[in-house]
């Protein structure tokens, strides 16, 4: 048993998507499942390195920043605050700080104009990926998990090419989490109860994953760029109101698109040949 739970298929995939599965259908009926959404990356967290923060390095700065996603989810939800663009901004700004607090040992050992632009980057990148997810989420709790699902196997593919396994089974967790949510609604015939936090966690820890494939690890930063465009690709479809597997596939294959643009980009650039050969 314990060989099988060490296999990376297991942590990333199997484990957390059972585990989000029974919470999903224990939180359907409520505005909570942002916590089935960020199970995912604290059973990875439990099956791989653990919860301790110290040292506090880039990886555990992220599993903090979506910790404190996942708590601030919950509490809006707990109040009933209903979402204003007002909010949404300041939610992806506060993602966009977070980001430049993971870079910050990166950015300490860079010159002074380097860092700034890095970080202003690393900073628009973010406040795009988070703003654009909670937009999607505004009346779709169902297209929220779909693009959290996207975002979340799109980083942890992109941890890949970033030489990262550790990034992309925390990626991948958090994509098969969020997949598991939006089974549950699409079992059930019906959307949750409307939470538009809910995609908050998976796009905070999803971005997080992906900028640090490419700040710390190999992926060309160019490869980032398709990511922001998942909640806007899931968004151009309109299913018939009731039609709940229509509407979960339709937005999963639209915001699959920049995904896989983002895949072929990194895998055409793992393809050239290094400036050394």
């Amino acid at each position: 048993m314990q060989s099988l739970l060490n296999h990376p298929a297991v942590q990333a995939a199997a484990v957390p998507f059972v585990v989000a599965l029974v919470l999903a259908f224990a939180l359907a009926r409520t505005r909570w499942l942002a916590v089935a959404v960020a199970s995912g990356l604290v059973v990875e967290l439990a099956l791989t390195v653990g919860f301790a923060i110290e040292p506090l390095t880039a990886v555990r700065k992220l599993m903090l920043a979506t910790f404190i996603a996942t708590a601030i989810a919950v509490a809006v939800e707990a109040a009933g605050v209903a979402q204003r663009r007002s909010l949404t901004m300041a939610l992806a700004a506060a993602a966009a700080l977070a980001a430049a607090w993971t870079l910050q040992r990166v950015l300490a050992q860079k010159e002074a104009a380097i860092a700034v632009g890095l970080a202003a980057g690393a900073m628009v990148f973010v406040f795009a990926v988070v703003g654009g997810s909670l937009q999607a989420a505004a009346s779709s709790p169902l297209r929220a998990a779909v693009v959290a699902a996207c975002l979340g196997w799109g980083a942890g593919v992109l941890g890949l090419f970033g030489a990262s396994a550790l990034l992309a089974q925390l990626g991948l967790a958090l994509g098969t989490a969020s997949a598991a949510v939006a089974l549950v609604q699409m079992i059930r015939g019906q959307e949750s109860p409307l939470g538009w936090t809910l995609s908050l966690p998976a796009a905070v820890g999803a971005a997080l994953v992906a900028l640090l494939a490419s700040v710390t690890g190999e992926l060309p930063w160019y490869c980032l760029l398709p990511l922001p465009l998942v909640p806007w690709a899931a968004r151009l479809v309109r299913a018939p109101s009731g039609a709940v597997w229509r509407s979960g596939f339709g937005a999963g294959c639209a915001a699959l698109v920049p995904v896989v643009l983002a895949v072929g980009v990194a895998w055409l650039a793992a393809r050239q040949p290094s400036p050394a050969g």
